[in-house]
């Protein structure tokens, strides 16, 4: 399976994983193209031990942005990698240069955690290297270059590092304290929070499911954005979802779908959840499954909706589970997947509920399988010291329609 250089540690990387990311040996329209998240830098053509000043420039536009990779030593063509000749050694070897220059050209100084620089040697060129350099949603913005003659503050749009206008540095200064916030965000806060729904009936098994972007959106609740909503619902979910909001308030919009015995809910923040009734319908015996899909299918739907607000940052992973006495099937069980057979019930007294959250990256969203079997783990053996077999959960979780 291919590396993502979005979250594996760089100083462990190869010349491999970043062959397969560039997609080289491919056709052209397989390889990724510059764009939000992405940017290439070759070395100076008549210094080529010298990486060029600009790597400061997308790397504050990355830190006022959503994050994403410099790929340093990689030659483009309109966006599209061709090669990667690399950069000549020196007597400062390429991973000290590039952390010197993030380290030196930006204010106020990325933490330690907000950057990662790897760099591979090239197979071709025994004098050569690559660097990668991953840079994460600055926690302190607007971060600003100042390198070079003139200060400057920069946002990324599309594949371009631009100046930022006004109103970009007054939102940059107002999701100064969002960030810290969500930062310090704990599963618990979902429940004193009255934006949250509960479950049409309490006393009975319910899933909680939130996903919320690492920075508030500041969306505007109207009639073409509830539009929007119902449109990503519709494309995302077997059925025809409809809105059901007879109390809609200003800060939420609440949409049902018909079958699945669910409540969802989107904030001005740009948060997305649901809450879901487990026995509404079923037996007083729960399989794994029903979870699991409404699991999966949160993050397929998010995925959708958070590509329509235009958010790509890191996003807070929230889920709910309350049992009570409900029993859980074993995998294989009446109303289970056998694909889920790595899950063993042990008969136990334990907690009722339990809360976990996790911070996930976009692409994981893409293939949600892993996090929902990470939130299964978690649940399951702290409610009921269930046996787990994340790979075989994983595998299961991944066959789920």
């Amino acid at each position: 399976m291919p590396v993502d250089l979005y979250r594996a540690p760089l100083d462990s990387i190869t010349w491999a994983d970043v062959e397969a990311f560039l997609g080289l040996g491919g056709p052209d329209e397989n390889r990724p193209k510059e764009g939000l998240r992405v940017d290439y830098k070759e070395a100076n053509r008549k210094t080529p031990a010298q990486v060029p000043d600009s790597i400061v420039d997308v790397a504050v536009s990355y830190a006022n942005s959503f994050g994403g990779l410099i790929f340093v030593g990689v030659e483009e063509v309109n966006g599209v990698p061709v090669a990667a000749p690399g950069v000549e050694r020196s007597k400062t070897d390429l991973k000290t240069t590039l952390s010197n220059k993030l380290r030196t050209g930006i204010t106020p100084p990325l933490p330690l955690t907000g950057y990662q620089v790897g760099v591979v040697s090239h197979p071709g060129a025994t004098d050569r290297d690559v660097g990668v350099i991953r840079l994460e949603v600055g926690s302190w913005r607007p971060y600003m270059v100042t390198a070079g003659k003139a200060n400057r503050i920069l946002v990324r749009r599309a594949d371009q590092s631009v100046p930022a206008e006004l109103s970009d540095i007054e939102a940059l200064f107002d999701q100064r304290q969002a960030l810290a916030e969500a930062a310090g965000h704990r599963a618990n806060d979902y429940d004193r929070d009255s934006r949250f729904p509960s479950p049409s009936e309490p006393e009975q098994p319910y899933l909680r499911i939130w996903l919320r972007p690492l920075l508030a959106c500041n969306l505007r609740l109207d009639r073409e954005l509830e539009e929007s909503l119902h449109a990503v619902l519709a494309s995302a979910l077997p059925g025809d979802p409809l809105f059901t909001n007879p109390d809609r308030e200003t800060e939420w919009t609440d949409i049902s779908a018909p079958g699945w015995k669910v409540q969802w809910r989107v904030l001005e923040d740009g948060s997305l959840g649901c809450v879901a009734d487990l026995v509404s319908g079923f037996s007083q015996e729960l399989g794994p499954i029903q979870m699991a899909r409404l699991l999966r299918s949160s993050c397929s739907l998010a995925e959708k909706w958070f590509a329509h607000i235009g958010w790509a940052g890191d996003v807070l992973f929230e889920s709910t589970l309350v049992l009570l006495d409900c029993r859980l099937a074993e995998g294989g069980a009446s109303g289970s997947l056998p694909g889920l057979s790595g899950v063993r019930m042990p008969r136990s007294d334990r907690p009722s509920s339990n809360q976990f959250y996790s911070r996930i990256g976009m692409s994981q969203l893409s293939d949600p399988a892993p996090e929902v079997a990470e939130h299964f783990r978690v649940h399951l053996r702290k409610m009921r010291g269930a046996q787990v077999d994340l790979a075989a959960v994983t595998r299961g979780i991944r066959a789920v329609t």
